[in-house]
């Protein structure tokens, strides 16, 4: 006589597609006869047996406990399941039944990485490194093929050095798609050639999916300039003007400084003028600077050879007020015209009043038995003196039309040439953009 009964002692619960777990068994022989029992499963598609399925000796009027192994292999479908003990061609069987919750079916899609400059590339590595210090956009589509809405969180993990973070995703139902955007950002100062790498991550419903990116970091040469004074210089006299020089990139470079000015003013560099700079160090530029006209100009202030370098160089705007001290042309600038000029004076009164003293000095020497001695001063500046006396004592010359100037004129405050005013017909001063002495703007003109 043999009776077997066979009871689950495990609970099971809702399994997940890929669940791993072990049933235990109770089996229970109420015969008078022992029996060996050869065990076998009939489980739904995607489970499988890991473990257990050996032979039971079980004696008469005892009992045994019995532990199989299942495995899923994701895809596993609910359905009903089927114990079986055979002994000598008698079947005993046990019937249950596998619930197995529908999971969300991700998948990520890369879509394309932009940079700063608006270039998109369709792969990861993008143009073949990464350019440091500006933000890298990664973009993916996620999508969900199973019958289940999807309500994933997105999370970042990012390697040593590296910012980052990811924007948030909307629920996935069957067969959904959504834009996965993630920022990350490389220091300027990382070094150049090495290869961190960020993960991303969406999880949600007991479903995750993970996307890895290796980067690989582009060298950076570049530098920044900050000009330290903005207030404006005493024209004629030499002053500081100092620039912070930085190496913003993540390597290394070393240059020359060269200057250039624009008219009117002159700029040296004091002291070393080789920038040899670490990635984020930086280093005093000091310029001696004098601007020899008032007004504005400007300093241009660069990195020798140095195509490979950004912002490889800087244009400072500078100002000096205050009197001129030199022109471009040759002329001299009015504050020295004026003592000239009464130079020139001085020697026409003295020419005229040796003339009127001519007469008297006759008459006394016609009177007298021995001509009186009489000493001409010398001046050998007076002769030409007189030959200008009448441009002079008429009015300047226009250095338009080259005629004297005898009412209302105006002048270049720059080297103190000057015009006629714009309302005589007979001259074209009125109508020249720039001085014809030392090429200043005629906007500049002042009236006299």
């Amino acid at each position: 006589m043999r009776t077997i009964d066979i009871d689950l002692e495990t609970n099971i619960g809702a399994l997940r597609p890929d669940s791993t777990f072990s049933m235990m068994f109770s089996v229970e022989h109420k015969g008078n006869l022992d029996l060996s029992l050869t065990p076998s499963f009939e489980l739904p598609t995607g489970w499988s047996v890991s473990s257990g399925l050996s032979v039971l000796e079980l004696n008469w009027a005892s009992t045994e406990n019995i532990l199989i192994g299942i495995e899923g292999d994701g895809t596993a479908r609910s359905g009903e399941v089927k114990f079986h003990l055979d002994a000598d061609g008698v079947r005993t069987t046990w019937v249950g039944q596998f619930e197995v919750e529908v999971l969300p079916e991700p998948s990520l899609q890369f879509v394309s990485l932009v940079l700063e400059d608006g270039s998109s590339y369709t792969n990861p590595l993008g143009p073949g490194s990464h350019p440091a210090g500006e933000p890298l956009v990664f973009t993916w589509l996620a999508s969900n093929s199973a019958d289940v809405e999807w309500l994933p969180e997105v999370s970042i993990a990012l390697g040593q050095g590296l910012f980052g973070e990811c924007l948030d995703v909307e629920p996935l139902g069957f067969n959904d798609v959504a834009p996965v955007v993630c920022t990350v950002l490389i220091p300027a100062t990382m070094a150049p050639l090495s290869e961190p790498s960020f993960s991303v991550t969406l999880a949600g419903n007991g479903v995750e999916q993970t996307e890895l990116v290796g980067l690989y970091v582009a060298s950076v040469m570049e530098a920044s300039w900050v000009q330290e004074r903005t207030v404006p210089f005493d024209t004629g006299k030499e002053s500081t003007l100092e620039v912070t020089l930085t190496n913003t990139g993540n390597t290394q470079f070393s240059h020359q400084l060269t200057t250039e000015v624009s008219k009117g003013w002159i700029a040296s560099i004091d002291g070393d003028d080789i920038a040899d700079l670490q990635p984020g160090q930086s280093m005093t530029v000091r310029l001696i600077v004098e601007a020899t006209r008032p007004g504005t100009g400007t300093i241009a202030l660069a990195l020798a050879d140095a195509p490979a370098v950004s912002t490889s160089s800087v244009t400072l705007e500078v100002q000096s007020v205050g009197e001129p001290t030199a022109t471009s042309g040759g002329s001299l600038p009015v504050t020295v015209l004026g003592p000239i000029v009464l130079l020139v004076l001085a020697g026409v009164l003295g020419a005229l009043i040796m003339r009127r003293s001519k007469p008297e000095a006759a008459q006394a020497f016609g009177q007298a038995k021995h001509a009186p001695v009489f000493t001409a001063p010398v001046a050998p500046a007076v002769a030409p003196a007189v030959a200008q006396t009448p441009a002079i004592a008429s009015g300047p010359m226009c250095w338009s039309c080259r005629q004297t100037i005898t009412g209302p004129m105006q002048g270049c405050p720059g080297c103190g040439a000057r015009y006629h005013r714009s309302d005589v017909s007979t001259c074209q001063a009125g109508a020249l953009e720039a001085c014809v002495n030392c090429s200043a703007a005629a906007t500049t003109f002042v009236l006299a």
